[in-house]
């Protein structure tokens, strides 16, 4: 007759049972099932935390420069740097989103302007 020498329970909370004669068994709802092996527990891929670098003049320079927006990287830089690179009081995750949201609302203040004899025109045009 079998005897139970170690029941151990597995990450999802299943009992196992090794018997003295080297089985293993498995507690469900009908009862102990006989297992061949021992369940490994999952693996869990390990998540890297990705920390926020503050970027340099020069790497907001180049990313503006990339998108082709009228941005001042410097004036960028120092803004968040003396608000201790934070949007109210929430810390900042992405610098370039950041730089985005810059680039519409300067983009929303830049009105196209004519020159003045063609505003002229138009106006004598009407």
């Amino acid at each position: 007759m079998r005897k139970p020498i170690q029941i151990t329970t597995t990450g999802k909370g299943a009992l196992i049972a090794l018997c003295d004669d080297g089985s293993m068994f498995r507690m469900t709802s009908q009862g102990w099932d006989q297992l061949d092996s021992i369940p490994q527990p999952e693996k869990t891929k390990a998540v890297t935390v990705k920390r926020f670098k503050a970027p340099t003049v020069s790497e907001v320079a180049d990313y503006c420069a990339e998108r082709c927006n009228h941005v001042d990287a410097g004036a960028f830089v120092d803004h968040y740097s003396a608000n201790g690179w934070k949007r109210g009081s929430t810390p900042i995750k992405d610098w370039k989103a950041c730089v985005r949201t810059w680039e519409k609302n300067t983009t929303s203040k830049i009105q196209p302007t004519l020159p003045a004899g063609i505003a002229r025109l138009k106006e004598l045009a009407r």
